[in-house]
């Protein structure tokens, strides 16, 4: 079966999608309170081998809470005329 580049392109696009939920989903069960079994399971070998070409920030989020436009927010509000 031949697939178009478009087809390609989908499938990529829906395996990347549902491979950044499931680690998105999986982190959010890790970190949460309470203890006991976990309720989601884990990523597949397909699954973390997207995850893995995927940058850390756009599965994981950014680290520290950090972000550049709260230095943009600071700046403005710095140098704003009242």
């Amino acid at each position: 079966m031949r697939r178009s580049t478009a087809e390609i392109k989908k499938k990529w696009a829906v395996m990347k999608s549902a491979a950044k939920s499931k680690a998105a989903s999986v982190n959010r069960e890790r970190v949460r309170t309470g203890g006991g079994q976990s309720m989601e399971g884990e990523l597949s070998a397909a699954q973390q081998r997207v995850v893995g070409l995927m940058n850390s920030v756009v599965v994981h989020g950014i680290s520290a809470g950090y972000d550049s436009a709260d230095e943009l927010l600071q700046s403005v509000s710095r140098n704003s005329v009242i």
